[in-house]
Parts: C-alpha cells; structure tokens; sequence
C-alpha cells in the first residue's frame, strides 16, 4: 500500500468524514465500471456501489499492509456484486448448460466500450456472472463454480452460451461484419 495510501485508510478507520469521502470520490468512478458489468443498469450498478463500499468501510482495519487497495475494494465490489445480483435474480445453483459446444470466438476490439457494455448487461444474470469472473476478472473455473454454487464443470459451457449471446448481440452492429 502506497504510503498516503496508509495514511488515508488509517484515517477512516478512526472514521474521519474528510478520509472517507476522499477515498470514495477516489474509488468509485473505476469501481462504478466494474459494477457496471454485472448489472443490468446504472441504478441497480449504483446499489452495489453503495452496498460495496458499506462493506469496505466497515471492513477497512482488517486490511493488511501488504495489501493493494484498489485490488482489495475491486475484490469487495466483484463479491458484493455476486451475492447482490445472486438474491436479485434469486440464481438457483442448478445447473443449466448442456456440455459440447463449441465456443464461439469474439473479436470484442471491433466494438465500442458501449457496445461490448450493453450487450454484457444483456446477458441473463448467470451468464452475466460467468462471463465476467472469467473473461474480464480472469477467476479459474473452479474458483468460479464455487462462487456461483455450481458444480465446476457446468461453468464452461454456461460462459459458451455467455459468448454465443454476445455474439448475437454484436453481430448486427455491424451486419456481421468486422469494423476496420
């Protein structure tokens, strides 16, 4: 941890008001994008904000010193948003995916940070999960399946159908065709 950045967390775990809304007004933008992925619009992205900084500042003098922030708060935010969009959805740990697909391949640099955003957020909740712990957060299989309740094995084929929804989301964009 940077040392100003010691400073500032020493600082709002003795609750100082000033600490605390620099931290946040330091976080939240980068955090608000990570949410962004796993809901369905800003306002539900904005609860778990909310709800993930509740826990951040409840939880910020268990931080070890050799910890990163930022890594730390992104790990709160992703979990806050799993267990959130887990009781929104209400996600059963059934397994929904059959295995033998072939996943679909997605050039996502033929498309604008608005475009790839929406049609995440056009994913059904699960989906939505998986893709984003696996492709964007870079979580293993197993660690997935273990935060999701579901067996390890189903996560593969549940990001398949993830990138098949993608790319019929995308597609159109632009016709089927790549942009140059």
């Amino acid at each position: 941890m940077r040392t100003d950045e010691k400073t500032l967390v020493e600082a709002c775990v003795k609750r100082d008001e000033k600490a605390c809304a620099e931290l946040y007004n330091r976080y939240a933008p980068m955090m608000l994008g990570i949410c962004m992925r796993y809901a369905r619009s800003k306002a539900e992205a904005q609860d778990v904000l909310h709800d993930g900084f509740l826990k951040v500042f409840s939880s910020l003098d268990k931080l070890q010193s050799s910890e990163a922030l930022g890594s730390w708060i992104r790990t709160i935010m992703v979990r806050t948003a799993i267990t959130t969009l887990r009781t929104i959805h209400d996600m059963d740990p059934l397994d929904e995916c059959t295995e033998g697909c072939c996943e679909p391949s997605v050039d996502f640099d033929n498309f604008s940070l608005d475009e790839i955003l929406h049609a995440i957020q056009s994913l059904p909740p699960r989906e939505r999960l998986v893709f984003n712990l696996r492709e964007i957060e870079g979580y293993e299989y197993a660690e997935i399946a273990v935060q999701l309740g579901v067996q390890p094995q189903s996560v593969r084929p549940i990001l398949t159908h993830a990138k098949k929804h993608l790319v019929d989301q995308l597609r159109p964009i632009y016709g089927g065709t790549k942009r140059k």
